[in-house]
C-alpha cells in the first residue's frame, strides 16, 4: 500500500470523527468549526486518494515500458 494511501484512510477517519462531534455539538459555532474540520479532512483526503491514483498510473507506465525493451538496453 502506498504512503499516500494510508494517509488518505487516516484523513477519511478524522473526517468521520470531526462529522460524529459536528453532529454531537450543541452550540452552533463549535457545530460549524466541526463540519469545516471534516470538510478539511475530506479534501485532504481526496487529494492524497488522487496523488496515489498518480503513482500508481506512473508505476503502471513504467512498468509497461520496461517489459516492451529487451532485456539488457535499458
Amino acid at each position: 500500500m502506498l504512503k499516500s494511501e494510508l494517509k488518505a484512510e487516516e484523513y477519511r477517519a478524522r473526517a468521520r470523527a470531526a462529522s460524529l462531534a459536528a453532529d454531537g455539538a450543541p452550540l452552533a459555532r463549535t457545530k460549524e468549526q466541526h463540519q469545516l474540520a471534516a470538510r478539511t479532512w475530506s479534501d485532504l483526503a481526496a487529494a492524497e486518494e488522487a496523488r496515489a491514483a498518480g503513482s500508481r498510473a506512473r508505476r503502471e507506465r513504467q512498468e509497461a515500458t520496461n517489459t516492451e525493451q529487451p532485456q539488457g538496453t535499458k
